[in-house]
């Protein structure tokens, strides 16, 4: 999948079906943009900011993102995308949505342009997809815009799926989905204490991203080519340390001798909360919970497949 981080470095002879957006969580409705991109003919394309607007328009407040942008990347190739162009936004910030469709039509051979719905953009957000649908008549572009996907009788949306995830309710999180919700890092060496109590973990501290409450939770572990049924805690660990703040991603795959995974991307897939984190009055306490929980972990993975669960790669 090749990446451009500019529109200047478009192909001139490359034709594109392109989807644009943020595209935070990668849910079904997004799914449904990029099928119906995949319909028109060129390559598939994502237009999309890097980072995210709103740390250019609200810079006190940046976003709790459901992904991030190396997140992103790898569900995009998953689903298809060949070409991904990860613009600057401030230098665009300020273009109307005409002039901002022009650009694009320009810059990138478009064959056809889809987008959701609640597609805004141009300076203020003044653009919608009426105004995309008015200004396609007058170019060769086909603009498709896809209608909002029903999961039973909600709406699918971003906003749904964080309200899940901020409550710990990752399995219905994963009904919106594509793929269950991922939190990734950089595998980092950690006190040893799971070692020491038998439990061995990979650790690493979790980006600036939005994450679930603190507690158990039956897993995917996904590093190095290898997918893993896994147990993970999410917290602070205070049967260990009861004064430590700073939250870690501690993931244990039973049964299994991992190889050396230091300075690795490891990607955790939460499938089903175990429980919320508890602090014991011993190690032992500790470990026989662990055990309950790693049962508690295989029975909720059993016959789950895990082979279709993206890596996620170190930022490119």
């Amino acid at each position: 999948m090749r990446i451009y981080r500019s529109l200047s470095e478009a192909p001139k002879s490359e034709r594109f079906s392109a989807v644009i957006g943020n595209f935070d969580g990668i849910h079904i409705g997004h799914r449904a943009i990029f099928d119906e991109a995949k319909r028109h003919d060129g390559t598939l394309a994502v237009i999309t900011f890097d980072p995210h607007p709103r740390t250019v328009l609200q810079p006190g407040y940046p976003p709790r993102m459901l992904t991030t942008f190396e997140e992103r990347l790898a569900f995009f190739a998953a689903l298809g995308v060949e070409a991904v162009f990860a613009l600057p936004f401030e230098p665009l910030r300020s273009f109307t949505a005409v002039a901002f469709l022009d650009l694009l039509n320009r810059s990138i051979g478009l064959n056809a342009l889809t987008v959701g719905f609640n597609f805004n953009f141009g300076r203020g957000q003044e653009g919608n997809t009426d105004i995309l649908l008015w200004w396609a008549k007058g170019t060769a572009v086909v603009a498709r815009v896809v209608p909002p996907v029903l999961h039973g009788a909600m709406r699918v949306s971003s906003s749904a799926v964080r309200e899940y995830i901020l409550n710990g309710e990752v399995e219905r999180a994963a009904g919106l989905l594509v793929y269950p919700y991922v939190v990734s890092g950089i595998v980092r060496r950690g006190r040893r204490v799971g070692t020491h109590i038998g439990y061995p973990t990979v650790n690493f501290a979790p980006g600036d991203k939005l994450l679930p409450p603190d507690g158990v939770y039956a897993t995917a572990l996904v590093v190095k080519g290898m997918r893993y049924g896994a147990v993970t805690n999410i917290g602070t660990n205070p049967t260990i340390d009861a004064e430590e703040t700073n939250r870690t991603i501690e993931t244990h795959v039973p049964g299994v001798t991992l190889p050396e995974l230091y300075d690795q991307r490891a990607a955790v897939y939460f499938l089903s909360r175990i429980r919320r984190e508890i602090r014991f009055s011993s190690r032992d306490k500790l470990r026989e919970k662990i055990a309950q929980d790693i049962a508690a972990a295989q029975e909720r993975l059993a016959g789950i497949d895990l082979k279709g669960l993206p890596e996620i790669y170190k930022r490119p």
